[in-house]
């Protein structure tokens, strides 16, 4: 999917994980703010001569970056805040990988890349539909915290 896809989708996700925890408006926010990093990260540094990498395009990688990006946290939040960020970095950075798994490029496993060839990253049918069920899942998510 295309970048823009990805930060939609990986913010509605990362707001409605964050919406299920007990947190401020202001950790929201820092949350799915954060989550919308995630993703130029991913596409920039993990791209070589227009292919994908094992670097984060691989659920180990994408953990990796979500942990490495929320931890630095502690030294200047409570745990209090930073657990939801944690949370919502993991959201984002699964959200990338999930959706990266089904274009043609796939993503790395265990034995080597995989992918279900449902869609050219660069569809725009796909890319629209996500970034709509993405936007519909950060309001919805922002309508459940603040009632």
């Amino acid at each position: 999917m295309n970048l823009r896809t990805h930060i939609i989708v990986g913010m509605g996700l990362a707001g409605f994980a964050v919406s299920t925890l007990d947190c401020s408006i202001g950790c929201y926010i820092l949350a799915t703010s954060i989550s919308a990093l995630h993703h130029p990260i991913i596409d920039y540094a993990s791209h070589r001569h227009g292919r994908r990498t094992i670097l984060f395009h691989s659920i180990i990688g994408a953990v990796f970056l979500a942990l490495a990006t929320s931890i630095p946290f502690l030294l200047f939040l409570p745990p209090g805040i930073v657990f939801p960020l944690v949370v919502a970095s993991m959201a984002s950075c699964v959200s990338h990988w999930l959706l990266d798994l089904i274009t043609i490029g796939g993503v790395y496993v265990v034995r080597g890349r995989v992918s279900l060839k449902l869609f050219r990253y660069d569809d725009p049918l796909p890319n629209i539909s996500f970034q709509a069920m993405g936007f519909l899942l950060l309001l919805y998510s922002l309508l459940v915290f603040t009632s």
